[in-house]
């Protein structure tokens, strides 16, 4: 009896949206978040200060396989954990050779978005440049405003034509910031029929939080929700 031939044609679940954090510390310093736990659980501490408690498949490639059997996904990409992404070189190239690494780990189960430091934009987009050298790392994760900057500052040309020229895309991920002031082109309405509100004390979302959440209200707005006509299939604002 010969096996059964697997269906190539059929759709497969992809997540484009699940973090990973290697265990342990990749560097000295202060301000560096470390990783520590057993098959029980961990704990993201930083400078010693819990951070946050995680589950084992943050950092275990078996457990985070099993997870995806169990849910039926086929593919996941991985990417750092948010709070690391104004980290300095040092630390996001260890970062990115242990995502690469796991990616390798995972029989074809796992692809990785690294990250940049964006304190440096040439240091950015020469570690863009060496991204694209790595097996299984398929893209670049930016906070919506790396560094203070808005996505179309001039400061992130380097970055960008580094992107573009080794085709690795964005992955902008809705981050808190000290500083929301939106700029150039705002506006308060689509031609969706989107109004944005301002309501008091809700977390800073992004332009591109919002517009994930929304399909396609693409505005530039502080702490911005929005009211679309309709329910929002899909809707990742809380």
């Amino acid at each position: 009896m010969t096996a059964a031939t697997p269906d190539r044609t059929a759709p497969r679940r992809i997540d484009v949206h699940a973090h990973y954090m290697p265990h342990g510390r990749l560097v000295d310093g202060p301000g560096f978040p470390v990783l520590s736990g057993d098959d029980r659980g961990g704990q993201i501490t930083i400078d010693d200060r819990p951070f946050r408690r995680v589950r084992p498949s943050l950092w275990d490639v078996g457990r985070r396989i099993a997870d995806l059997d169990e849910a039926g996904v086929a593919i996941q990409v991985i990417s750092p954990v948010p709070v690391t992404l104004g980290l300095d070189g040092g630390y996001l190239r260890a970062q990115n050779d242990a995502l690469a690494t796991a990616a390798a780990a995972s029989g074809d189960r796992l692809l990785a978005f690294g990250a940049v430091p964006f304190t440096d934009p040439d240091a950015a987009a020469g570690e863009v440049t060496r991204l694209a050298t790595l097996p299984g790392v398929v893209g670049v994760q930016v906070a919506t405003m790396p560094n203070g900057l808005e996505l179309d500052a001039p400061e992130l040309g380097p970055f960008l034509t580094a992107a573009e020229e080794n085709d690795l895309p964005l992955f902008v991920h809705p981050t808190e910031q000290a500083r929301m002031v939106r700029g150039r082109g705002a506006r308060t309405s689509s031609p969706s029929g989107c109004t944005p509100t301002l309501p008091p004390r809700r977390r800073p979302w992004s332009w591109a939080g919002c517009w994930s959440a929304t399909r396609g209200c693409g505005w530039r707005w502080p702490t911005a929700a929005a009211r679309c006509p309709g329910p929002t299939p899909g809707s990742a604002m809380p």
